[in-house]
């Protein structure tokens, strides 16, 4: 029940504005730790665990180097962030006392995909929640779930698009295009390519997909026209422009040290407005942070931040890679489907879907990705472990609850 649980917490960092969300962090942290301590716990790397060290330790040296510099507010962020991380490394350590790690997973997927379904579907429907006109359904509908929750519904997309599970896969499609997130459909897209391109075994799939994807980008008639089309797209458009430009700026005006973490949700909106007039815009929607999280680190934490933050993203990108060779060499079970879901999930969200600052703690999307991310390098780790052993990895069909592994 606690791993069941654990997938799940996520969900209570969904709702913007949540003024609790350092506590909630400090909390959760704190709870699964201790859930997870065994009396045998085994070594883990420390790459990740040394760069989320050093970066949360610059938050803290920071202070000193901005106008605005606080080092309360530095020491709370300092231990916020690493609490977000902290439960993470001790389900790395300690998750090999148990025989079946996937069988909670799985459900607990299983569970997350219902929420969403209600949540969205509520919410499309019926107006509750968050929800605009604009989109490619006449609404944009987030329910309480916000917009941060549409890269996880990528996931959901492509991992039962693999389970081969076509009631809750069109459900999850029918969610996505609810949310009418331009970015979230063009990275379903690439997660699907990308599973055709290097992880299905079928080299006649490879091939005619490659042939699809290139009479897709060859054809002239109407694509420029389709993209303009898109409710809203100019402002979408200039709404990121806008937010890079400033966001520059922010960053040239300390490059080494950064204006300071957060610091730039406070001025953003109205910087964004005297650029707009200067420009003389009108087509854009409100700005309210910095769209793109690489760009926004760079701006609030300066080189120094960025080269910390760069290398996480390295880590994970990694971590993805190794899942999705795993998967590449295991018949197909749902061990191969999580494997191949989440680390192509990973890749794709971690170098195409920046969007936000998702690499604060409290934020939903920073769970997400450090819990799809774990588990599917706990699960690869068991893999080499059972061939090291010489162990038969016993495969259960795709459709079924789980596979089991041996510790």
């Amino acid at each position: 029940m606690r791993y069941l649980l654990f997938f799940l917490t996520p969900l209570v960092y969904s709702m913007d504005g949540d003024p609790f969300r350092a506590y909630e962090v400090v909390l959760i942290g704190i709870l699964f730790s201790i859930l997870f301590l065994r009396a045998r716990m085994k070594k883990i790397g420390l790459f990740e665990i040394v760069a989320l060290s050093a970066y949360s330790f610059f938050l803290i040296l920071q202070q000193f180097f901005i106008p605005s510099g606080n080092l309360f507010f530095g020491i709370k962020f300092m231990i916020a962030t690493i609490m977000a991380f902290f439960p993470f490394w001790v389900l790395r350590s300690s998750h090999w006392h148990r025989t079946d790690i996937l069988t909670p997973v799985a459900r607990a997927i299983d569970v997350l995909c219902i929420i969403s379904v209600l949540n969205f579907f509520s919410s499309f429907a019926f107006g509750i929640g968050e929800r605009s006109i604009g989109g490619f359904l006449g609404y944009r509908a987030f329910g309480f779930m916000g917009d941060s929750f549409t890269p996880v519904l990528i996931f959901l997309f492509l991992y039962y698009f693999l389970e081969k599970r076509w009631v809750f896969f069109t459900l999850s499609l029918a969610c996505l295009l609810m949310t009418g997130g331009k970015t979230g459909i063009i990275m379903a897209g690439g997660t699907v390519a990308v599973y055709f391109l290097f992880v299905s075994n079928s080299a006649i799939t490879r091939f005619l997909f490659l042939v699809a994807t290139l009479i897709l980008f060859v054809l002239p008639v109407g694509i420029e026209d389709s993209i303009q089309n898109v409710r809203n797209f100019q402002f979408s458009l200039n709404n990121r422009l806008l937010s890079f430009q400033v966001g520059w700026e922010y960053f040239r005006e300390n490059p080494v040290f950064g204006i300071g973490i957060n610091q730039g949700l406070g001025s953003v909106g109205n910087d964004v407005q005297t650029l707009a007039r200067s420009l003389g815009l009108v087509e854009y929607f409100p700005v309210n942070q910095i769209h793109n999280a690489f760009l926004r680190a760079l701006a609030e934490t300066g080189v120094i931040g960025f080269g910390f933050l760069a290398l996480l993203a390295v880590y994970w990108v990694r971590e993805g890679i190794s899942a999705v060779l795993c998967a590449r060499e295991l018949p197909q079970c749902r061990e191969r489907n999580f494997l191949a879901a989440a680390g192509i999930w990973t890749i794709c969200f971690v170098l195409g879907y920046q969007t936000t600052g998702w690499f604060l703690h409290g934020h939903p999307q920073l769970a997400w990705l450090l819990m799809l991310s774990t588990y599917a390098s706990i699960i690869t780790k068991r893999v080499a472990s059972n061939k090291q052993q010489n162990v038969m990895v016993p495969v259960q069909p795709a459709n079924t609850l789980g596979l089991v592994l041996p510790a």
